[in-house]
């Protein structure tokens, strides 16, 4: 659906969608123009058999999450439980997952345009449902890290975070690849 695509090369491999079989005229005629929906699905089953990263851009916001274009033709959806914690959690002390309707839906409207990276949870072909996470991108990314801080950290020991989100009972910290609250009864007064 207009999207641009380069030619294919001698020696590429690409779906073709069968205009007419050529039993009768003795020429099949095939077309690439037509693929770009059924090559999405495609593209989107391996991604998901595969664990790959697809970039998605925000198309609508709802309270729920936001709509996303995947491309030809085709569109999913991020529920606002899978956007990065950073998105919904600001630094300036509000909690839009606390009651704050009207602050939840101007936050996810500024997604609109923005391009996401994210891995997809689960595709329906009959439904043409397609649910996405950009948390599940995030926490692959930190895996290694996690694991090793882990293997090493015990009760006691001290790390160094980044706070990523306050929220009325506590700070959201993310430190050598750990997340977790620091509840608002541990923060200290300096």
């Amino acid at each position: 659906e207009g999207e641009k695509r380069e030619l294919p090369v001698v020696g590429e491999e690409i779906l073709v969608y069968v205009k007419d079989s050529g039993e009768e005229s003795g020429v099949t005629k095939l077309s690439i123009r037509r693929t770009g929906n059924a090559r999405k699905w495609y593209e989107l089953d391996d991604a998901l058999a595969n664990d790959k990263v697809v970039e998605v851009e925000v198309l609508e916001a709802n309270t729920g999450g936001v709509i996303v274009s995947v491309g030809g033709g085709l569109r999913g959806f991020i529920p606002t439980s899978q956007l990065d914690n950073a998105r919904i959690y600001d630094t300036l002390g509000s909690d839009s997952r606390q009651g704050n309707t009207s602050e939840l839906q101007h936050k996810l409207a500024t997604l609109v345009g923005k391009k996401i990276k994210v891995k997809i949870i689960e595709i329906d072909k009959l439904k043409n449902r397609i649910i996405f996470s950009e948390k599940l991108v995030k926490s692959k990314a930190d895996m290694e890290q996690r694991t090793n801080t882990l293997k090493s950290v015990k009760v006691g020991d001290t790390l160094e975070g980044l706070v990523t989100g306050i929220a009325p009972f506590g700070l959201f910290v993310s430190a050598e690849g750990l997340e977790g609250l620091v509840h608002l009864s541990e923060i200290s007064w300096d």
